[in-house]
């Protein structure tokens, strides 16, 4: 390898890859007919290094402060906005990013804080250092993808403690749960877990997740049903459904589709 490759090598070692890529593809020459193969152009959505400064004036100095990362609004927003619900505390969204709600735009946030992890820690760190001294914590549904370890990383770095509320229990293939398939992260690096039972429990634990800071509390999003009120009488629920009211009723309710296993037809079939 002469001087000039060995520098380009140690400078640009992506597009020395690309390179040899293309010349095996291409046979050793570079006709403009052949497939060339470019660099994926990864790029971050638009952000606000203020969101910080803006989310302090919103919250309350006389309260407990908790934030939390905006992410899919079904699961993460919603279970967060369910429980804002004291006048002992707050829980207040950090919005460094816009149009989150946008599937597309979350994947280039991910791709973008594991192909460019300090950059990202930057802006996460400028974004929390003003107020790392105003906030009680960092509420977590999930913190195993990069967005979230990354921001995970910089709260402990700023002594801000991290508290993880899992959005939904363990999937069909317990082995897939709670598990990045590409960076290989599996177990939770929150201060404490509030979570949904033993069976949650025994994974995280099995992985090495201290007991001690684990803590069942059950699904907070199911806590609206305690209080439910019927749409109809039971006697009417059994005729409509043709069941003997005299007999006992046991309703089975489970999840038709697992999104994580291999084949989509056999999780409908489960």
């Amino acid at each position: 390898m002469n001087y000039r490759k060995l520098r380009k090598l140690l400078s640009s070692p992506r597009e020395v890859f690309i390179d040899a890529l293309n010349n095996k593809i291409n046979g050793g020459v570079k006709p403009s007919s052949k497939r060339i193969i470019t660099p994926a152009k990864t790029s971050l959505p638009s952000y606000d290094l203020h969101c910080g400064q803006k989310t302090y004036k919103t919250i309350y100095s006389n309260s407990k402060n908790y934030l939390y990362f905006p992410w899919i609004s079904e699961h993460t927003d919603t279970l967060f906005n369910t429980l804002n619900n004291s006048d002992n505390y707050s829980i207040t969204p950090l919005n460094i990013f816009t149009e989150v709600k946008d599937q597309n735009v979350r994947k280039e946030i991910n791709n973008f804080a594991r192909e460019f992890p300090d950059k990202y820690r930057k802006i996460i760190v400028h974004c929390l250092a003003p107020i790392s001294n105003k906030i009680d914590g960092f509420l977590f549904s999930f913190d195993w993808s990069p967005t979230m370890r990354i921001l995970a990383n910089v709260c402990e770095e700023l002594e801000i403690p991290r508290i993880l509320i899992p959005h939904e229990s363990i999937f069909l293939d317990r082995e897939k749960y709670y598990v990045d398939m590409i960076g290989g992260s599996s177990l939770p690096i929150a201060d404490v877990v509030l979570g949904w039972g033993d069976l949650q429990k025994e994974v995280f634990l099995e992985r090495g997740y201290p007991a001690d800071r684990f803590h069942i509390v059950g699904s907070p999003k199911l806590d609206k049903y305690i209080s439910y009120t019927p749409l109809m009488t039971k006697s009417n629920f059994h005729r409509i459904c043709g069941l003997d009211i005299s007999k006992k009723t046991i309703l089975f309710a489970t999840q038709p589709l697992d999104s994580q296993t291999q084949s989509t037809h056999d999780a409908r079939e489960s």
